[in-house]
């Protein structure tokens, strides 16, 4: 019984957990501290702490909760809870756009989003680089330019972009190197 409380919650929890899990650690904390009291506060937030520094999702402080709740069936029911919402929603999506996409109002709307997702990416990324370029703005503008060209004529991946970027900010910054 403990197992199908563990998937029900987090399966829940899972639904409106979008960005990962800061936005519901109230009400995880409120059901599974107060409400059930499966863990004390501290354990809820030791296990939220760890959940940090393990590599992967955010997510993955649920098989801690549910390890120290029950054991590592609790850890499964737990993970299986967390990752399965997300991946029922994403099916759905996938299929019904796979089954619609020749619509022409399906078309017309995928058309009038990518402006849209193109300034959030262009937004965070500029955002980002301001925070890391600084008073160095011409550096970056140097660095930037040519890698955007080299992209989008195809001459570079995005990965091989990714860290050849990153190599040369790195002999930038760290060693100093003129630009």
């Amino acid at each position: 019984m403990i197992y199908w409380q563990l998937f029900w919650l987090f399966f829940r929890i899972s639904l409106i957990a979008f960005g990962g899990v800061f936005g519901v650690l109230p009400e995880l904390q409120q059901v599974v501290v107060d409400q059930y009291h499966w863990l004390s506060a501290d354990q809820f937030v030791q296990s939220y702490v760890v959940g940090q520094f393990v590599p992967g999702p955010n997510m993955s402080m649920a098989a801690l909760v549910g390890y120290r709740i029950a054991g590592v069936g609790g850890a499964l029911s737990s993970i299986f809870g967390i990752y399965s919402g997300p991946i029922l929603l994403l099916s759905a999506a996938t299929t019904l756009y796979s089954r619609y996409r020749t619509f022409s109002w399906v078309k017309r709307t995928e058309l009038a989003l990518r402006p849209l997702v193109f300034g959030l990416i262009f937004a965070s990324t500029a955002l980002f680089l301001k925070q890391q370029i600084g008073d160095q703005w011409l550096s970056g503008l140097l660095l930037g330019v040519p890698l955007i060209w080299l992209h989008w004529t195809g001459n570079l991946g995005a990965m091989a972009c990714i860290f050849l970027a990153g190599f040369v900010w790195w002999g930038i910054l760290v060693l100093g190197l003129p630009i």
